[in-house]
């Protein structure tokens, strides 16, 4: 990467794509004078011509992401409808893991924003970043304030008790993130992605995700009573 260069973005492997110059099949976004490209990672050569490729593969993942993120969110609530503290460990040990797995998508959309790490970072796919907040806070009906202590409370559950373990994590947050807030913002930058995808003609998804889990929530809803039912009279195990 050249000293004049500002990465902008992770690199991505582009299936059926190779450098010309040095085979290499990675390719990072960038910024320089001004403008935006698209590099080898292996040579730096500038393959400006895969911008729409690299940028279709990004918003793609995004919505996988987010649609992973907002079914656990959704499984997790309506589970615990059903029944918020079940005897079996095989139950306890499901809401669990999706209180970490929601957690964890998360941040991989809101979390840190480091351009190499996280390309799905709203900041890394959005470069107008006050227009997204703008949005964001908007839809939320929050300030930069709230949204900064909700921020540090879903980061330092990530960190601290999902990703890594830390031993001052329990003392930091004493509780499990409320995902209220997670459910809203992962709504609200899916209808930016899925606008986004729309102008290169791609209508494969929802244009309403909210509308499409509302759908998920009832079958989940059923299946769960019959599954929570059906393990209700067994014994707890050791």
């Amino acid at each position: 990467m050249s000293a004049t260069r500002s990465r902008r973005g992770g690199p991505l492997v582009l299936e059926n794509h190779r450098c010309q110059k040095c085979g290499g099949d990675e390719v990072e976004p960038y910024e320089e004078h001004g403008g935006h490209h698209l590099g080898c990672v292996q040579c730096g050569a500038v393959h400006d011509e895969l911008l729409p490729i690299y940028r279709v593969k990004q918003l793609h993942t995004v919505v996988m992401i987010l649609t992973n993120l907002v079914r656990s969110v959704h499984l997790k609530q309506q589970l615990s409808l059903i029944d918020p503290n079940p005897p079996l460990n095989f139950w306890r040990v499901i809401y669990g893991n999706l209180m970490d797995v929601s957690v964890l998508e998360w941040c991989k959309l809101f979390g840190s924003d480091h351009e190499l790490n996280q390309p799905t970072h709203w900041k890394n796919v959005f470069l107008d970043h006050q227009d997204f907040r703008d949005g964001l806070f908007q839809h939320l009906q929050i300030d930069q304030e709230k949204w900064d202590a909700y921020w540090t409370r879903m980061k330092t559950y990530r960190d601290g008790q999902v990703a890594h373990y830390d031993f001052s994590a329990e003392k930091k947050i004493p509780y499990f993130p409320v995902l209220d807030l997670a459910l809203e913002s992962s709504y609200f930058y899916y209808g930016r992605v899925v606008s986004a995808l729309q102008q290169f003609g791609i209508v494969e998804y929802p244009h309403d995700l909210r509308k499409s889990c509302e759908e998920f929530s009832v079958s989940v809803n059923e299946i769960g009573k019959k599954a929570l039912a059906a393990t209700a009279g067994m014994r707890a195990e050791g």
